[in-house]
């Protein structure tokens, strides 16, 4: 009775590996190749013969009654062994994955790993076993080989921790670096030259792939190194080899992109392998043969990936074919477009572009029908036409703008902007590195799960399948996308909704029974959630995808219903203008259309468009609010921009509750003295209050209210203070009196700070005054100057005043005044018989000085000091 222990034919080191690795779970087991060894494998035997491993000649088949596969869970694949399967129970240790409707085995052992060897490593680690040195450096070398060297996509941590142990039970490093990098030797170089020359690589939807073909005079050993040295030559995301020998075609794959699946593509040709690694041996065809079919097997495995629907822009602008020039013209302007849909009703009756429309003006037609000069016969996509079939025919028709229809109905656009990003993004992904660091979409499925609550992420993948139910997109949005990608904590959830998003977040509520509130007119709604694992009434913000346009530089929006990229673009800076989709097939993935990824990673902070400024002046003060939260800095054409909207005066125009709101979140942030040292460089200051100039003279005064801050942080931890109120005062209180006076009612603060900012305006002045002198200050004095000021006013004061008395006096008003309160109240004096009116006052603010001075502690004490004046 015998256990065979066998690996595939063609055996490379993994299976080599598993091979001598299983022999320790089944002792007295016979390891033996099912057929031939690649040349790496027969060296290492050749000079370890103490791993005796059979030859498949050396075999008694009808000895075996069970037969253990490695590195392979397909008995066609084991060579001579593969007729064992119809009469002995078969085990499989593998890391390929199974294809549907395999028949089942007596055991088989696959997990995606990125070697088999690494199983295997698992097990025997687990059981205790000690392995011999030469055996650890035959693993460690199956492992290394086949995840090259932990560098390729498919290695997972497993894989690094089996290495370890291997270097733990003594492998041999050295022999491991020796035999991995050994040149490839003449033969192999030639038909290297060859396939290089032979070489044709396609785009096929969003992938890179090559097909080299090349004879071979005499007989090649290790293909696969040939094809690892052609695809670091010309990286690409997968390439196959064709190499015709002795009767015979030898197809190597290679690649990157583990859902490519070469694997499959190998079976389709007898062989196998695994996503990104596999190999095949084809009979009774030419190179030219071989060569067609594999690009029709890659062609017709490669379904298109980019189709019109995932490119295109939904709810694109359109006009009307009886519009004249002139109106075609002002539409064109107004939402930045090039091209236009021509509607005659519901029906796409041409496309007419901005270069026919000035043409007609130039020529003093401004009253011609649109009609009459659109192009009546353009290209149109469906929804799912492949990427490919969009770009042949926008290049040969010369056409800029494709209108895509559903079933006659204009559901979006796709421009040249979008076909050439999408193109841009396939190669891009082309490079290998490139695809792991910088793809155009990416997804942030393990990033969520990792940075927001569960019962959030439940929350928006609910939304996404209540979207997937009416039919619309889905997407979260703005800083929780932003803060999300920087690994900071927001749970500040907005979505944005193609289609209705009241109408969404109606359905969602009368399901979920959540809180809805809906503003129809402006198309947004907010559900509140109250649920485990979310803090108490949690908010859910859903917007209507929308565009904008200014009908005057400063002026407040004009907002209509639009396409999620309209929406993103309409948004002040690329590092906000990115969204999440919500799609159940598609959750997680980050949409990214105007390079906001790119900008966090460089820690930059650019606009979207050269006019951002100009239409909404704000922003400048967003920029520098964001760059000093996260330590960005404002691109040079931002800064410029920022800049030229100052020489146009536009910081001027702004109204005073959007320049107060602004000013305030700016200096509530944790930085604001170098924010406001950014305005003052950024011309932002000068618009603002002329005389404030680049706000030099200011940025001591906040210095100090920033170290009073920390210093009332420090001491009075339970009292909080309003910041941003102390900066504001302080900010305005190195102006002048008449132009604190300007300066407050250019920025039409809120009544109740209004009025605590006037009537404390004046108070460094009268503290200077009041409380001059080297000594100890004066309770009472201290408490008449500053009784009755909120905590913000008295932190400003110290950092307003440079006299060391006024700091003295406000710490002793701090510690020892402010809390402080008579014992007695005007109930208790009325109890006494004292007759009600301003006498009331009087006596109390008199127990308040007698309890300063220490002349009463106690309540009976207080009710002597009445009696004793004579008020009762």
């Amino acid at each position: 009775m015998t256990v065979l222990i066998t690996t595939h034919a063609g055996a490379d080191l993994d299976g080599a590996a598993a091979m001598v690795a299983a022999r320790h779970l089944y002792p007295g087991a016979v390891a033996a190749f099912s057929g031939s060894a690649e040349e790496k494998v027969r060296g290492f035997f050749a000079d370890h013969p103490e791993a005796d491993v059979a030859a498949p000649k050396q075999v008694d088949l009808d000895a075996v009654t069970l037969l253990v596969l490695c590195d392979t869970h397909t008995p066609e694949r084991a060579g001579r062994f593969a007729e064992l399967a119809g009469r002995v129970p078969v085990h499989a240790f593998d890391h390929h994955p199974p294809e549907p409707g395999e028949p089942p085995l007596a055991k088989r052992v696959i997990e995606r790993v990125g070697a088999t060897t690494t199983l295997l490593a698992e097990l025997l680690r687990a059981e205790g076993v000690t392995l011999a040195p030469w055996e650890a450096t035959l693993m460690a070398l199956g492992v290394y080989e086949e995840t090259g060297s932990l560098t390729f996509p498919s290695t997972t941590a497993r894989d690094a921790s089996a290495a370890a142990w291997f270097i733990e039970q003594g492998a041999d490093l050295n022999e491991v670096r020796t035999r991995l990098t050994q040149e490839l030797n003449l033969e192999q170089l030639e038909v290297l030259d060859r396939l290089a020359h032979h070489l044709e690589v396609r785009y096929l939807d969003g992938f890179k792939v090559g097909v080299a073909s090349a004879h071979a005079e005499r007989y090649v050993a290790e293909v696969a190194g040939v094809a690892n040295r052609l695809l670091g030559m010309d990286p690409m995301d997968a390439l196959v080899l064709l190499v015709a020998m002795e009767e015979k075609i030898i197809l190597v794959a290679r690649g990157t992109r583990p859902e490519i699946g070469l694997g499959e593509l190998a079976r389709e040709f007898g062989g196998g392998g695994h996503a990104t690694a596999a190999s095949a041996t084809l009979h009774d065809r030419t190179l030219v043969e071989a060569s067609a079919d594999v690009w029709e097997a890659l062609d017709r495995r490669l379904a298109p990936l980019t189709r019109a629907d995932r490119i295109m822009t939904p709810r694109p602008v359109t006009v009307d074919h009886t519009a004249t020039l002139a109106d075609t013209e002002r539409l064109l302007t107004r939402y930045g477009v090039n091209s236009l849909p021509v509607m005659d009703g519901e029906r796409v009756a041409g496309v007419v572009t901005r270069e026919t429309v000035q043409k007609g003006l130039f020529h003093q037609m401004a009253d011609l029908p649109v009609a009459d000069v659109m192009d009546a016969d353009p290209y149109v996509a469906a929804p799912d036409a492949p990427l490919r079939e969009v770009q042949g025919h926008m290049v040969e028709r010369n056409q800029r703008f494709v209108p895509v229809l559903d079933r006659g109905r204009l559901v979006g656009c796709i421009t040249r902007t979008d076909l050439l990003r999408s193109m841009h993004r396939d190669l891009k992904a082309a490079t290998p590195a490139a695809a792991l660091k910088e793809p155009h979409q990416r997804s942030l499925k393990d990033l969520m799960r990792r940075r927001l609550p569960a019962a959030v992420c439940e929350l928006l993948a609910e939304a996404g399948r209540e979207g997937r139910a009416l039919g619309m997109g889905v997407f979260m949005v703005g800083g929780g996308v932003r803060d999300l990608l920087l690994e900071r904590d927001n749970l500040d959830i907005d979505l944005v909704v193609e289609g209705d998003a009241t109408a969404l977040a109606a359905a969602w509520s009368a399901r979920t029974g959540d809180r809805v509130h809906t503003h129809d007119r402006f198309g947004t709604a907010t559900v509140t959630v109250d649920r485990e694992g979310l803090p108490p009434r949690f908010r859910v913000d859903l917007a209507t995808a929308r565009t904008e346009f200014y009908e005057y530089p400063s002026a407040l929006p004009t907002v209509e219903h639009s396409s999620l990229k309209k929406d993103l673009y309409r948004r002040d800076f690329t590092i906000n203008a990115l969204a999440v989709d919500l799609d159940p097939d598609h959750f997680g993935t980050l949409i990214d259309y105007f390079g906001g990824r790119r900008d966090i990673k460089d820690g930059q902070i650019r606009v979207l468009h050269t006019w951002s400024f100009v239409e909404d002046p704000t922003r400048a003060l967003r920029a520098v609010r964001f760059a000093t939260r996260y330590g960005f800095t404002i691109g040079a054409q931002t800064e410029r921009l920022i800049q030229g909207a100052g020489r146009l005066g536009l910081y001027g125009r702004l109204s005073g509750k959007r320049l107060f709101t602004e000013l305030a979140h700016l200096l509530a942030e944790p930085d604001p003295v170098a924010g406001i040292a950014a305005l003052g460089h950024l011309g932002v200051l000068a618009g603002v209050e002329p005389a404030l100039e680049d706000g030099a003279a200011a940025l001591p005064r906040l210095q100090r209210a920033a170290e009073a801050l920390a210093w009332h942080r420090l001491q009075f931890p339970d009292r909080p203070v309003r910041a941003w109120q102390v900066y504001l005062m302080a900010l305005g209180g190195t102006l002048g009196p008449g132009v604190r006076q300007r300066f407050r009612e250019r920025l039409d603060a809120p009544g109740r700070f209004r009025r605590t900012w006037e009537r404390w305006d004046d108070l460094p002045e009268r503290a200077a005054a009041g409380l001059a002198g080297r000594g100890a200050p004066d309770p009472v004095r201290v408490d008449h100057l500053l009784k009755g000021a909120p905590a913000e006013v008295l932190v400003y004061l110290m950092a307003a005043t440079e006299s060391e008395a006024v700091r003295r006096a406000v710490a002793l008003y701090l510690t020892s005044l402010a809390d402080l309160r008579t014992a007695l109240t005007g109930r208790d004096l009325k109890a006494l018989g004292i007759a009600p009116g301003p006498v009331y006052r009087e006596i109390l603010e008199a127990l308040r000085e007698a309890r300063i001075r220490g002349e009463v502690e106690t309540r009976d004490d207080e009710l002597r000091w009445v009696k004793a004046a004579g008020h009762a």
